[in-house]
Formats: structure tokens, sequence, C-alpha cells
């Protein structure tokens, strides 16, 4: 069996070998069609080699009779008149009958075949779309394949019908659409030689190019009772996990639809997983497909009603809203479906869809609805950075609104009031949100409101009044049992904690906020929140968590699609740059960041970037002073890393002094101190211009012979040292190789007197 056969089965094969040492006889690899049954059976099969094999088709079989004269012929032995194979079998020896596609036969058969294996040497492995369910079996469901298998399984198909293929990012996507299904991914990849992905994963969707699978799954629809037909088309509705209770909704009430879920799940058509709270229930997507075609209009519409009769909804839901949002043209379900799917879309994306959907449900609202669509748009273009068109929403919102909603209006118009810097109106429309919201009994909108009125104390520099309204806030979550909230306000203690210098309360509430916020599933703060504290590693030294840090923010802001934020986390990639001497590609990521921001709406997070932009030119740390939090926390890691980074250094390289910290000695660490000195020679005879690897393996350690891998990495080793001793971003990268940092270092001649850089 080749490797292709076997990619990702290595824990599979494992238990079924670990499963015949125990003394297992009867063994079942059951799942949907498409999984790789019949490969990883014949994988086993061919990797043992105690026992002689014997495959048996039984495709085309759903009676005990064929199946024993299949077995007899394919045996070659005798029938005894009863048709009993027990005798013969005995007869045989040692054996490991693989019986293939068993699934129309275990009615008729599974006890059948268990007394087969009695005081014999028979080893029965059988594949099928569900266990046989008899006591002697032991029986192993076969999943899909890993995502990093399935992938790889694609590319080699693919490089099979094109051979020069190219990785491409739409792959791992592609085969999620095909359930990680190897025999869906073997089919699918072998059109790479006439269509694009983007082709392939359009007809995907219909099957059209997956024939052998829709046949396995007509063969198993098949076989069931019409009511359980009904129910596998009816669970195709559901584009989402779902509660059998979601199922009932709209199936209608009653046993008979947990009974055909239950008969679902066991012949693999139906996924399960078990919660402390229930189970839900999901469709893979080529069974869905597949089901969908039997899907009735009548049902369509009880799914739209279903959903959109939500008092609320969560992230789980999801997809079933967008499904039902895109099937209905009724206005007012549209727009009811619009309001549930804005607090999800808003936490987690997908972002580009957001503005879209609200939009469209806003040419059919009127009234009070109208007013709620209008404020739901304002929070998504407020983030955006389109703050005067929130603005026009906010006053035309509260227009139309019921009293119950404009204490949330005044919280958004304080929040954009805040953005623009005008602290004043902020901190007026943001005490009126309060007192409103309190009036309406409305304590989610007065805690929130609270909180931001902290943010803006901040922005003052009165931290002890922002310490103590997030801390209202932050009680105000707890009694709510709001987990979002609870973390975003632990999120704006750590800044006020932060912007004091107490790092170490600050990092442990950095810490505690992302714990609740990948709870809560609020992505967009999640990625705030790595990028503040990746700031607060940087002034404390650790560039390397600060970097882990802010690539994981940055690969949030890719997965879900919102580019402002990730402009704004650009500037703690810049700092992190910068902190480490890679002041080119540091220059081309601050433009980055500018070009990301609007010059008119974004002042602050364009002030942060002016403050990088000095820094890395040269024009020394930040001033303190007030101003919008991003300003502050740039400003302190601006300090941090200009004070950091001046050092002095011997004119021979003897000793280096660190900002602040005593002086190294060099004199007992030869090719240190030579490698230093060459660089140090380099950066007055060609500032700015970096060397090699070998020349700086041949200044330390001159007349030495080592191979090229060696000798890299004993200059990296070096390099690595240095900057761990002091040195920091005192050394930087550049495309040459190795230089002194011309904005970070003093050099002091021997007699100590300073000639900076």
């Amino acid at each position: 069996m080749s490797v292709l056969g076997v990619l990702g089965r290595e824990q599979e094969l494992e238990a079924l070998h670990a499963a015949v040492d125990r003394g297992a006889r009867l063994l079942t690899l059951y799942g949907p069609a498409g999984v790789g049954k019949t490969t990883l059976a014949k994988a086993f099969a061919e990797a043992q080699h105690r026992l002689p094999v014997t495959v048996v088709d039984l495709r085309t079989i759903e009676r005990l009779e064929e199946l024993q004269a299949a077995v007899a012929e394919a045996l070659k032995i005798p029938l005894d008149p009863g048709g009993d194979l027990g005798l013969a079998l005995k007869e045989r020896g040692a054996l490991l009958l693989l019986l293939d596609n068993f699934d129309g036969l275990i009615e008729a058969a599974a006890k059948s075949i268990e007394r087969w294996i009695e005081g014999n040497e028979l080893v029965l492995l059988v594949t099928s779309r569900e266990a046989l369910g008899v006591p002697a079996e032991f029986a192993r469901r076969v999943p899909p394949l890993p995502q990093a298998e399935a992938a790889e399984l694609f590319l080699r198909g693919a490089r099979r019908a094109r051979p020069n293929f190219a990785e491409d990012t739409e792959v791992l996507g592609l085969v999620e659409a095909l359930d990680r299904l190897p025999l869906a991914i073997e089919l699918a990849s072998a059109w790479c030689d006439a269509l694009p992905l983007s082709a392939i994963a359009a007809e995907v969707r219909s099957l059209s190019l997956l024939e052998p699978v829709a046949a396995a799954l007509a063969a198993s629809a098949g076989r069931l009772p019409a009511e359980d037909r009904a129910t596998l088309a009816g669970c195709a509705v559901f584009r989402g996990t779902f509660t059998l209770e979601d199922a009932q909704a709209v199936f209608g009430p009653g046993p008979a639809v947990a009974r055909s879920l239950a008969v679902l799940v066991k012949k693999c058509l139906l996924q399960v997983e078990f919660q402390a709270n229930g189970a839900t229930y999901s469709l893979l997507s080529v069974v869905r497909s597949f089901a969908a075609r039997e899907l009735t209009e009548e049902l369509h519409a009880r799914h739209v009603r279903y959903f959109a009769g939500r008092d609320r909804a969560d992230a789980r839901q999801l997809q079933d809203l967008l499904a039902a949002y895109e099937h209905t043209d009724d206005d007012v379900l549209r727009c009811k479906l619009a309001l549930l799917l804005d607090p999800i879309l808003y936490d987690r994306g997908p972002f580009d869809r957001h503005l879209v959907i609200l939009e469209r449900a806003l040419e059919g609202a009127i009234g009070g609805m109208k007013a709620a669509l209008l404020l739901a748009r304002a929070r998504s273009l407020r983030v955006r950075g389109h703050t005067t068109k929130a603005w026009e929403d906010l006053g035309r919102a509260r227009a139309l609104a019921a009293p119950e909603l404009v204490p949330r209006i005044l919280r958004m118009m304080g929040v954009i009031a805040r953005h623009r810097e005008d602290l004043d109106e902020a901190e007026r429309l943001l005490i009126e949100a309060i007192s409103s919201a309190r009036a309406n009994g409305d304590e989610a909108c007065s805690l929130r409101a609270a909180d931001d009125l902290g943010i803006v104390l901040l922005d003052r520099g009165d931290l002890a009044g922002a310490e103590r309204q997030i801390t209202l806030a932050m009680d105000a979550a707890l009694r709510l049992g709001d987990h979002r909230y609870q973390g975003i306000t632990q999120q704006h203690l750590a800044l006020r904690f932060h912007l004091a210098g107490e790092h170490a309360q600050a990092e442990a509430l950095y810490t505690a906020a992302l714990e609740r916020l990948v709870f809560a599933g609020d992505r967009r703060f999640e990625g705030w929140t790595l990028g503040m504290s990746a700031y607060l590693a940087l002034e404390d030294g650790r560039i390397d968590e600060a970097e882990a840090r802010v690539e994981r923010a940055l690969g949030i802001y890719r997965s879900i699609g919102d580019p402002r934020t990730r402009a704004f986390l650009l500037a703690p990639k810049v700092a992190v740059l910068a902190a480490r001497g890679v002041l080119p590609e540091a220059k081309v990521k601050l433009l980055q960041a500018y070009q990301g921001l609007d010059p008119q709406e974004d002042r602050a997070p364009l002030r942060a970037l002016a403050i990088l932009d000095a820094l890395l030119s040269g024009a020394g740390g930040a001033e303190p002073g007030e101003g919008p939090i991003e300003v502050q926390v740039v400003a302190r890691i601006s300090r941090a890393l200009n004070a950091r980074g001046r050092v002095r250094i011997a004119s021979d390289a003897r000793w280096f002094e660190p900002a602040a910290q005593p002086r190294v000695s060099l004199v007992r660490r030869p090719p240190l101190r030579r490698v230093l000195a060459r660089l140090v020679r380099q950066h007055r005879e060609a500032p700015g211009q970096g060397l090699s690897w070998e020349a700086l393996l041949e200044a330390g350690w001159p007349g030495e012979r080592v191979s090229p891998g060696a000798g890299a990495r004993r200059v990296y080793v070096a390099i690595a040292t240095l900057r761990k001793m002091g040195l920091g971003a005192g050394i930087a990268r550049v495309d040459e190789g190795y230089t002194l940092d011309e904005r970070a270092l003093v050099l002091t001649p021997a007699d100590g007197s300073l000639t900076e850089v």
C-alpha cells in the first residue's frame, strides 16, 4: 500500500493492530461515504504479515445466502447443504477475511458472521457505514483526515493532474468544503488539469464533480425508511450545528424526530457532538449538498420564521442566520435577522458582510426597527473610521427611537466624540447615557457607558477616576454574567496600570482579559488586547514575546478581514522591528500602516504612527503627556526603546555599556570581541552597510576552516550572544548582513570620551 493510501491514518492503524494483539477477531471500520474505510482496511491487511488475506467486495449483495456464496467462491471452499460456512472456515485455517462494503447486510447477516469466528483462527475485518452492533465486535469510527494531511492529499492529486500545480492558499478552504473526505479530495483534485480552484469549489457544492460520492450517498439514503429520508432532507436546511429542539421546532414536534436523528447518526449520515448541556448535530457538507436536493420551500420558510423569531442568537447559529437572511423576501423578517446577526458579525466577522447586511435591511425598515438598524450601522461605521457617517446615522436614529433605545444612541455618540478627541462632549454624552440607561433599567448599557467614560478619563490622564469607572463597569459585567465585557473592562483596567508603569498588574490583567475574550469569541477585541500587551512586553524588553503577540493579533485580522484595525496593529509590529534594529522593514510596515488610515478620521492613531516615525528617524523618544491612550502607550514605548538602545562601546571593543546597566567586558571573550570590533570598523568605514557572515566568521575565528552551515551558525550564535549580553537592537540586520544600528548606538573611544554615531 502506498504512503498516499495511509496518509493521516497512523492512529487508526495502531488501534487495529492493538485490538488484534489483544485478541479481537471481528474488527469493523465504519464511517461516512468516502472517508477512506476501504483504503485503510487494505492498508492494515498489507501491514500485518501474520495472516493471509482475502478481500470480498459486497457492494451489490444484500442477502445472507448471497454473502455466504460470495465468501465461499472467494476462498474456494464448499458450502454445506445448509449454506453454513462454519466448518469450512475451520478447515481453512488462519486467515484475515476483509468484507468490504457490508452496509446492506447488517440486519441480514451481522449475527451470522459473528459465529464464523468461533473455534478457528479467522479474523474478520469489515468496512461499513455503521457499526454491526454485535458483542464480539471491535468497532472503530474512521474520521475525516486532519487538515494538513487532507491538503497534502489534494496537492498530490493536483500535481498528478497538473505537474506544475503550485501551492495555493485556497486549498485549505477547498478541502474543508470537501469535509476532508479522501474520496472527495481525490475526485476533486483530478479536475485540476482542466479547472481553476475557484471553479472546482463552485462545482463541489453541486456534487457535479463527485458522482461516486453522490452515488454512495444515494445508496445509503435508499436503504432508509421514508420518514428517515425526510428527516435527512430536513437536516439540510440547517447550515451550521443544530439541536434536537431546533429540529423539532422546524420539522414539527414529536418523538419521530428524535428517533430519526438517532438513526441518521448510527448510519454516519449525521454528525453528533455531546456537551455538558446536551448534544448538537451537523451534516458534512457533501451530505448536505446531496440531501438539499429534497428540500421544500415550506421547510425553508419554517427555518426563516424560526430563526427570525428568536429574541437573541449566538455564534453557533451564525450560518443559519445568514442563510435565513438570504432566503427571505419579507422586509420585517429580514430586519429582525439583521439585528440578530449584528452583534455576532460585529464581534467575530465576516466584517465584509456586516455593513452589506445592515444596509440591505435598512431599505425596507420603518419606525423603531429602523432606529435600531441605524444604531447598528453607526457602530459598524465607527469601527471602520467613518465617524461622520456614523454621527449622521445616530442623529436619524435618535429622532425615531423609542425611549429604551436612546441611552444606547447617546453612548455611541459619546464614543464618537471621544474618537474625535472632543473629550468634554464625550464626557457629557456618556454621563447622560449612564443616567438615561439607569432610568430605563438598562444595566448592560450603563456598564458599557461607564467603561467608555473610563477610557475618556484615561485620555485625560486621570488614572484614579478611570479606575473607578472601569471597576464599576467590571462589577456590573460580573453581575450580568457578561463574559465579553468582563474581558473588555479587564483590558481597559490593564491599560490604566500600563500607563502608570505598574507592569506586573497590567500583565496579569491583559492575560485575564485575553482568556475572557477568547471564551466570549470577541475576535476584534482579542486582537486589540494582544496589540496593547505586545507594547507592554516590548517595554519590558521581552522582544520575542512581544513579536509573538503581535503576529497572533495580525493573524486574527487576516482571518476575519478588518483592514483598518489591522493598520492599528501594524504599529506594535513597527515597534518590534525597531527594537530588533530591522529598520528597513520597520519603515515598510510604517508606510503600510499610514496607508490603512484615514487622515480626517484617524487622527489619534496617525499621531501614534508619527511618534514611531520619529523614533525610526532618530529624533528621540516622545515626551510624556495626556492624549488618546494609543498615543500615550506608543510614546512610552518610544521613550523606552530610545533609552534602551543607546549603548557605549569602547573603540577597541574591549567593553560596552548598555543604557543604565553595568559595563560588560569582552576581554575574556576574544571571538566576540573580534566580531564586535569588526562591526565597529565597518561602521566607521561604511556606515549602514552590513557585513556578511563570512566576513564576521573570518574576523572572529581567523584562519579556521568550517563548513558553510557551521560557519553561519557560529556567527548567528555570536550575534545572538552579544544581543543577550546587552547590545540588543544595537546590532541591526540589513540586506548585506549585520551592522551597528546608526540610530541607537554611541561609540566610545578607549579613553572614555563619547562620539555619537
